[in-house]
């Protein structure tokens, strides 16, 4: 299990929220979920995702498994849905970016 692949900046393909992992020892990762729904972010989960029994797990309610999927490159996790790496989206965005027309003034 690769299980580090999990670590960076991810965006939900579902809602409004963000999660930013990374790894503070052996079998364990932080979590910080945010949502961005208002103005602001606000901080949702601060938590722990552990390795338990070959699968990843946040927190200690095992009905909140997190599970990466490197052929799709999502990260499920537990119940708050379906995330995609952060940096594979700006990819995809500056793929898409049409350059601007020159403005030109007009003669008086």
């Amino acid at each position: 299990l690769d299980a580090d692949r999990i670590c960076g900046a991810w965006l939900s393909a579902e809602n409004n929220l963000s999660a930013s992992i990374r790894r503070i020892g052996e079998g364990t990762w932080r979590i910080l979920v945010f949502d961005h729904a208002l103005c602001y972010r606000r901080l949702v989960q601060d938590g722990i995702i552990a390795l338990r029994r070959h699968r990843l797990w946040l927190g200690a309610d095992d009905g909140n498994r997190v599970i990466y999927d490197a052929a799709a490159e999502t990260l499920t996790i537990g119940c708050y849905g379906r995330f995609v790496a952060e940096d594979s989206i700006r990819c995809r965005d500056d793929d898409e970016i049409v350059a601007a027309e020159p403005f030109n003034e007009p003669a008086e």
